[in-house]
């Protein structure tokens, strides 16, 4: 299967204390850049911080 894998990890329950790097080599500079700019429009408190954090720089 490695020919069709991205090389990155499966986020659907990688564990608990990872922390950010994971979930940013998950996703990818691009994609996690995308996604820190949703978070900083619609959660920029951070209220949903209980799941793989995506911070919302």
């Amino acid at each position: 299967m490695q020919p069709y894998s991205t090389g990155r990890p499966y986020l659907n329950f990688p564990g608990f204390g990872e922390g950010e790097n994971l979930v940013r080599g998950a996703f990818g500079a691009e994609t996690y850049a995308r996604l820190q700019k949703v978070k900083r429009d619609y959660d920029p408190d951070n209220l949903f911080h209980m799941n793989q954090n995506i911070l919302p720089q």
